[in-house]
């Protein structure tokens, strides 16, 4: 995956505020993503699956922005973006990434399936579980042809 605009790779200091903000680790997968990647502006629209934009979202979301740590808009901060969303968004939930629509990507960091990767649609405020993990999402994510 390619991005626009990348975000700095957080350090092991930051990552332990995040973890200690959520209140347990985080997936070895996404952290160590993260601890490479810093996250960032995709260069493409990323749909996960397809690449398909009639199929339902719920289940294949949409990904333009992987947030980060230290970013200058709360919305895209890891850790502010929990308080952005406070109490509309599952607290056994965190938000990593958004699209243009305002749609997020969660990721469940405690609950019946921690490390699981949800989609979160704004306009019903419901959560819909998409993978396992946080590696077959990513693996899973397809540019959309416009």
């Amino acid at each position: 995956m390619d991005f626009r605009t990348r975000y700095a790779a957080p350090d092991d200091a930051a990552l332990a505020a995040l973890e200690s903000q959520i209140g347990s680790p985080l997936p070895a997968d996404y952290r160590e993503w993260l601890r490479a990647n810093g996250g960032g502006v995709t260069e493409d629209d990323l749909k996960y699956g397809t690449d398909d934009l009639d199929v339902d979202e719920a289940t294949h979301p949409v990904v333009t922005i992987f947030f980060g740590l230290g970013v200058e808009h709360a919305e895209l901060d890891l850790r502010r973006s929990r308080e952005v969303y406070a109490g509309r968004v599952p607290d056994d939930l965190t938000p990593i990434g958004t699209n243009d629509a305002g749609d997020l990507v969660c990721l469940a960091v405690a609950g019946n399936a921690p490390g699981s990767v949800w989609s979160w649609a704004h306009e019903e405020e419901a959560a819909t579980r998409v993978t396992a993990g946080f590696t077959p999402f990513v693996e899973g994510l397809r540019p959309i042809p416009w």
